[in-house]
Formats: C-alpha cells, structure tokens, sequence
C-alpha cells in the first residue's frame, strides 16, 4: 500500500490485495501438503529371530512402530501376546525419557493394552518386544555347499539374504510354500561390512531427523525396510560402539547380529512385506498404513 501510495496508483489495490490472498492461500496449502496434515500414517516393522525347538519354533520379535497424527490425538494399542512389553522409542540424554508422558501403558490376562497420545503434526514412535511359540516361517537346511530356504508362508519373502563368513549372497525370492537353494561355494561379490556401510549416512540421518515436525524430503526418510533392517542387524560393522553419547546409533542388546557371523555360523535373513507374524497393533484405522517383518534365522557351523 506503501508502495502504491507512492507511485500515486492506489487503484491497483484491487490487483495487489487478490495476489497477496492467492500467494498465501497456496503458501499455506503447500505446508499443510509437506506436513500430509490431513492423513493420518501408521507403520510397523518386526524384527523376528526364529528360534528352532524340536518340531516348533520360538518366534522372538521386536516391533518398531510409528503414528503420524494430523491432530491432538490419543490412539489405542493393543496386542494378545502374552509375553509382550511397549516402551518409548527415545531415550533422553542422562536417561530422560521425555516421550514417557504420552504412552500409556496397562497390562490385561493375556497381553497388553496401550494409550499413545501423538501431538499435532508429529510423529510418536514406539519399541515391542515380544516373544510366542509356533510355527517357523522360514526354514533353512545346509548339505554340504547347498543352502536350502523354504518359505511356509502364503506370502512370498523378498529381499533374502545369507551371510556365510566373509560372503554375502543374495537369494532369489521364495514365493510363497516354495523353496530356493543357494550355493555358498561361489565366491560372492559383496562383503557385509561394504553393504553395511552403504547405509551409514542414510540411518544416521534418519535417525537425526526423526523427531523434527516439518519433514526434510526423501533424503532422511527410509523406505526400504529390507535393506535397513539387515544393516541394523550388523550395525556394530558400520564401525560404531553403541555407547549412548548423543552422537551414535544405539541399539539394544541382541538387535546386532555380528557376533553370530564372526563365530562362523550362517545367517538368514528374508522380507515378508505387507504381514506381521502376530495381529497389527494399531486398533484404529490410519488412513496410510505399512506393514513388513524381517526375519532372521541362523544356522550353528556345526551343521
């Protein structure tokens, strides 16, 4: 208007003012799209070792899940596994755990209920562990130089990979009550460590920008759960020590997998995109939802 006065064209106020009106009304709906104010997104990873016991198998599972809420809301968890705990997925520095205020946690006769409240344009993330006896899903038998993989799913198992001691092959996909062999005397192409490695910069800056309101882009968003969840399981190759100094990833005891390697067994891990291995937890409908499970499976060197 300043300007305008001063170049004695007041009347152009009827084009100005529309502009400014229009600038701003696009302004504001670009952040509303950066921020997908409107849908609210549930994700949720299993990581499960499958532990074999005679005919059985113990299915020992880890859950990393995420809630995007577009509003002030509180949401309800809930599992029926009877072993099962839900914590905060941050811990604060010297141990404040400042998310602890919005997860809500009751126990029930058999497993577990849970209140999550989520702040306005915010992301709340949460850990499960969990643990139930059943079926294997995956099995693996080594003869010899042949690894055999049979897939007891319904759904195929993408994303295989074995790690045989200084060697990692990828496998075929597995469709579903199907089988792949793999043949660990050709010498494979890639190292674990180099594969590992691959994913440095992407989890630490995932796992920097995890807790900002207004989304970076694609860059620090991980979408493929496969490849991340197998580089986690050998997170200590990435070169790190996991102390809890506020400036390394830090992992629970037994999420890293390395160890296994270095002794000489042969570890198996496959993607089940789209399924968990026990009911969802959300108990509320999300407008985006993903779901997939990692599984992991190692073959003592004496076999």
């Amino acid at each position: 208007q300043w300007w305008l006065k001063k170049i004695k064209r007041p009347m152009l106020t009827w084009v100005t003012f529309p502009a400014y009106v229009a600038l701003f009304s696009l302004l504001i709906y670009y952040i509303g799209f950066r921020l997908r104010a409107g849908n609210s997104e549930w994700n949720e990873l299993h990581i499960v070792d499958i532990l074999q016991r005679g005919s059985d198998a113990v299915l020992r599972g880890r859950a990393y899940t995420s809630l995007y809420s577009p509003a002030n809301q509180t949401y309800r968890l809930a599992t029926d596994v009877t072993q099962a705990t839900l914590r905060p997925e941050f811990q604060g520095l010297w141990g404040n755990n400042s998310e602890s205020g919005r997860l809500a946690v009751r126990r029930r006769a058999k497993g577990l209920e849970a209140d999550v409240y989520v702040p306005v344009w915010t992301s709340q993330m949460n850990v499960g562990d969990w643990q139930e006896t059943g079926s294997a899903p995956l099995q693996a038998r080594r003869e010899g130089t042949t690894l055999t993989l049979r897939n007891l799913r319904d759904t195929a198992m993408t994303n295989v990979i074995v790690i045989s001691g200084p060697s990692l092959f990828r496998a075929d996909p597995i469709p579903g009550g199907g089988m792949v062999r793999v043949n660990l005397s050709v010498p494979a192409e890639e190292h674990p460590t180099d594969f590992v490695r691959t994913w440095s910069a992407s989890l630490h800056s995932a796992a920097n920008q995890r807790n900002e309101v207004f989304g970076s882009g694609s860059p620090d968003r991980i979408d493929d759960w496969a490849g991340a969840g197998v580089a986690m399981s050998l997170i200590a190759m990435m070169g790190g020590d996991g102390a809890n100094n506020g400036r390394d990833l830090v992992w629970p005891a037994g999420l890293d997998l390395t160890p296994v390697v270095q002794r000489g067994d042969t570890l198996v891990l496959a993607y089940l995109p789209g399924e968990t291995l026990i009911p969802p937890l959300n108990q509320f409908e999300a407008t985006r939802q993903k779901r997939g499970t990692l599984l992991r499976l190692v073959l003592p060197a004496a076999h």
